[in-house]
């Protein structure tokens, strides 16, 4: 089993979290509010990761899939 493609993801979304996280402190700490945060900003960079995996590795799947969002 490879696990690159685990610890791609797990990076991704250490990093999401972690941004996530600090807009949040930001924002509560300026009394404002933005959009985004930490559940958000974790999908966003997880839905990445995954689209430069299938780019990276099937590139045809990932050609039909995004065709069939532009369409």
């Amino acid at each position: 089993m490879d696990f690159s493609l685990f610890h791609q993801l797990a990076v991704a979304l250490g990093l999401g979290l972690l941004v996530g996280l600090e807009r949040e402190h930001r924002y509560q700490v300026a009394n404002y509010y933005d959009f985004g945060g930490i559940r958000t900003f974790a999908l966003i960079s997880l839905m990445g990761a995954l689209a430069y995996i299938l780019s990276a590795y099937y590139a045809p799947l990932f050609a039909v899939i995004t065709s069939g969002f532009l369409a």
